[in-house]
């Protein structure tokens, strides 16, 4: 359940952690740097590359062979709509990591990724306001892609259909980027590992408007790629946006028994 981490990172992400014995993770954006930060850890080792339970199990149940937490995250783990069965087949006690940050901010950034690959292709760019608005009622086009996958309550649900919210850790998207030492202190607790990740590791690089990690003479810092400018947003969708997502994030706090300040 896991895209960027980044002030305009897409959030939420998707990262899966286990041991052979057995423990497991999920988050949804943020991925990249989560799973970076946590393969600093002894007792941690990366999957060679984003598996995709979507269309194959074998890679990442052949890992279990070592005696340590596998880490393993995607994109789009957290949406798709078979995934949390196929994990839970998988292992019943997998661990699972979710970012969340505001949906908004959120449907933006999927917005750009888009378009940044339109643009690569030569493609052409449609406005944000053409896609996320119906142009017939103006209000939220609920079909549009980068709406659907930002109503975190209905994909949750379906994830927790076979994971109690015991098992379920959510990073606050928001707070990883301003304070990121102070999330992964939790995710290290909420995964029974050692504190290793701690604030005088972290350099904030304001040309970038992120931290970049240090880890002996080694620093680093997300791909150029992310964190891009958010263009500016007619008030008018900004505030449509706002309204629909209220209630869906509403339902999503009684959900999980916590909230965030998303408004």
């Amino acid at each position: 359940m896991s895209d960027y981490w980044s002030p305009q990172g897409r959030h939420p992400s998707s990262a899966v952690l286990h041991r052979p014995a057995p423990t497991g993770a999920v988050s949804y954006p943020g991925g990249p740097f989560l799973r970076s930060q946590l393969r600093q850890g002894s007792s941690l080792v990366p999957a060679p590359h984003a598996l995709h339970l979507q269309s194959t199990l074998d890679t990442l149940t052949s890992l279990w062979a070592q005696d340590q937490i596998t880490v393993e995250k995607s994109p789009n783990y957290f949406v798709d709509p078979v995934v949390p069965e196929r994990v839970y087949k998988l292992n019943t006690s997998m661990k699972l990591l979710l970012i969340l940050r505001d949906p908004v901010r959120r449907t933006i950034s999927d917005y750009l990724q888009i378009m940044d690959n339109r643009i690569k292709r030569r493609k052409v760019v449609i406005p944000f306001e053409t896609l996320v608005l119906n142009q017939e009622t103006l209000e939220i086009n609920q079909s549009y892609s980068a709406v659907k996958r930002s109503v975190y309550v209905r994909h949750l649900a379906r994830w927790m259909q076979f994971f109690p919210l015991q098992q379920i850790h959510i990073v606050d998207g928001e707070n990883l980027v301003l304070q990121p030492w102070q999330e992964m202190a939790k995710v290290e607790d909420f995964l029974g590992l050692e504190h290793q990740i701690t604030e005088d590791k972290f350099t904030y690089k304001p040309e970038h408007g992120f931290y970049c990690y240090t880890l002996g003479e080694r620093e680093q810092c997300l791909a150029e790629s992310k964190g891009r400018k958010h263009p500016v947003i007619d008030s008018f969708v900004l505030k449509k946006l706002k309204d629909f997502f209220r209630n869906f994030n509403e339902k999503l706090f009684m959900r999980i028994g916590r909230r965030f300040d998303w408004n």
